[in-house]
This record gives C-alpha cells, sequence and structure tokens, in this order.
C-alpha cells in the first residue's frame, strides 16, 4: 500500500493498526525470532531486499507524481490562459471562430 493502513478502511478509531507487512507473526500473534545463523543471516538478507525494492518503488512513485503535478499545471495554465486571451480578444477573432452567427440562432431559437 501506498499510504499504510488508513483509519476507517483498514481499522476503527481507538483501535491499534494492523500490524505491519515487515514483521512475520505466528501462531501466539507474536513475531517470530529465529536464533539460528543462516536463517538469520538469510532473513536479514531478504528484509534488506524488501527495504531496498520498497525504497525503489517509493522513488518511482515520487517521481511519478511530481511529473503529473508538473503537467497538471502546465495544461492548466495553457487552458486559463487560452480562456483570457480568447475574452480580452473575441471582438478580434470575427464571426468565422464561433460555430453559430446571431443569424442562425434567430432562425432555430437556439
Amino acid at each position: 500500500q501506498v499510504f499504510g493502513p488508513l483509519v476507517l478502511v483498514d481499522y476503527w478509531p481507538g483501535q491499534q493498526p494492523p500490524p505491519s507487512l515487515n514483521g512475520e507473526e505466528n501462531d501466539n500473534g507474536g513475531v517470530n525470532n529465529n536464533n539460528n545463523n543462516n536463517n538469520n543471516s538469510s532473513d536479514q538478507q531478504q528484509a534488506m531486499e524488501q527495504q531496498l525494492e520498497y525504497e525503489m518503488t517509493r522513488k518511482q512513485l515520487e517521481t511519478w507524481v511530481k511529473r503529473s503535478t508538473i503537467g497538471a499545471f502546465v495544461v492548466m495554465s495553457l487552458f486559463v490562459s487560452w480562456i483570457i486571451t480568447f475574452q480580452v480578444n473575441k471582438d478580434s477573432f470575427g464571426p468565422k471562430w464561433f460555430v453559430m452567427d446571431e443569424t442562425d440562432a434567430t432562425k432555430t431559437g437556439w
């Protein structure tokens, strides 16, 4: 998940949020702690790989959010500038810029 556990979606207010996905839970509800060195080192390696993958995903997400934000600002500024330009100079565009001239409007009633 991008945002982690959400109140009213994943849990109710006043309750504990669900446990994180990084820790493995056993049947007793506690986190497994293996004392075996081989398992411990492989668990550490796996945890490091998961953390690296998480950081890379987060970095890509930040990049695309920034790009989307910049794109939205550019498109909105172009749209607003077109509206302002058209409203200020609408008399100089001439009747061919409009879909319907005044005589057609009086004939159709629209």
